[in-house]
């Protein structure tokens, strides 16, 4: 298999993926025709799931701090180009991963229950948030893309365009709904 043609099939399946998953999630958005269930607010959730976001945004600093430190002190040969990019880019992730923490046993306990018209509605707007956190910690990355590569040396900002790539990957992956559980 040719690399251009394995490019082309991992892109049909990509926009694939985003059809059923963009149409799967739209229909989750409907509402129920039961009766109408009233969630916390918005502000609620996220205060709930803050706690969860700090712990798993010092667990990403710790683990990747080995691999920060080779990539400051040595060179990009050394650490490899996309060494940065790799170990940046979780923090896109933190806002599903606290989110899907936080919520994960309401999910559970409603599919044991087997309140389904309930769980549905909490995991579309669980999605919904995910996204727009992952939307907000995404573009503010991309915006200083260059500048965080750049602490690593000059070398590395040549990267910098795979930043989108990662983004769009984890704005998907943010939009498929709680996965981590």
């Amino acid at each position: 298999l040719a690399p251009d043609s394995y490019v082309k099939g991992v892109i049909a399946a990509t926009v694939v993926g985003v059809i059923v998953a963009s149409v799967n999630f739209f229909q989750s958005l409907k509402p129920p025709n039961s009766s109408v269930i009233r969630l916390p607010a918005f502000s609620c959730w996220v205060e709930s799931a803050m706690p969860f976001f700090l712990v798993g945004f010092i667990d990403l600093i710790t683990l990747n701090l080995g691999t920060f430190m080779l990539i400051w002190w040595a060179g990009p040969t050394e650490a490899g180009l996309f060494q940065p990019l790799i170990r940046v880019m979780p923090f896109m992730m933190l806002a599903s991963q606290a989110m899907g923490t936080r919520f994960a046993p309401r999910i559970s306990e409603l599919y044991t229950t087997n309140q389904i018209t309930r769980l549905q509605n909490l995991t579309g707007k669980v999605t919904l948030v995910s996204v727009i956190f992952t939307l907000l910690s995404a573009v503010l990355l991309l915006i200083f893309s260059e500048q965080i590569l750049g602490w690593f040396g000059p070398e590395f900002r040549e990267v910098t365009p795979a930043f989108w790539w990662i983004a769009g990957a984890q704005l998907f992956n943010a939009a498929t709904g709680p996965s981590l559980q």
